[in-house]
């Protein structure tokens, strides 16, 4: 009677165990499509950040900062945290260096340790496109290995959403520049008859 009770036992928290980690993954499936259609409807660079920062911050339960370069090729915080706060100097420099680099730099990692939030770059096709920092310094535990895929599956994705972004506006650019060479034409041709 004790082997079957201890058995029953067993097999009862494996069960329970094994339920547990269906739910999370339940979560997580539905977390990262609700994710990719909220990134999928934005089109400017902002719209995107503010809504990558805001799911990376409910999955994560921690703050986030997103930054990337200015139409003037000047680097700062562009999204995450709440507007009063902003990263300190010591991150940003940290951040920056992510963005000139291209690797990942800052808390938990073996370059520039010595900040509250571990950044990773936002990788485009050709360059990288900016910045994702997510305070794990501020958590009481360290980010599980599965913690660590979903922030990972959040930087990828962020990414695409702000190169799909920079396509756009330079195709919409494109598009401008090309019809106002049109209208210029016409004007010539006109002038001349």
């Amino acid at each position: 009677m004790l082997f079957v009770g201890v058995m029953v036992s067993t097999l009862t928290l494996r069960i329970r165990d094994q339920a547990a980690a269906a739910r999370e993954r339940e979560r997580r499936t539905a977390a990262m499509y609700a994710l990719s259609r909220d990134l999928g409807s934005r089109r400017a660079a902002g719209e995107i950040g503010a809504v990558a920062a805001r799911h990376a911050e409910d999955l994560l339960g921690t703050q986030c900062v997103i930054g990337w370069d200015d139409e003037h090729g000047d680097f700062a915080q562009r999204a995450g945290l709440a507007q009063h706060e902003a990263a300190g100097v010591h991150e940003m420099a940290v951040a920056r260096w992510v963005k000139e680099h291209g690797r990942p730099a800052g808390y938990g990692t073996g370059t520039l340790p010595g900040t509250r939030f571990a950044y990773f770059p936002l990788v485009g096709t050709d360059r990288v496109l900016g910045v994702f920092g997510i305070a794990v310094g501020a958590r009481p535990e360290q980010l599980t290995p599965s913690q660590r895929q979903l922030a990972e599956t959040i930087v990828s994705q962020t990414a695409l959403a702000l190169e799909r972004a920079a396509l756009s506006a330079e195709a919409a650019d494109a598009r401008l520049a090309a019809e106002a060479e049109g209208i210029a034409d016409c004007q010539h041709l006109l002038s001349d008859t």
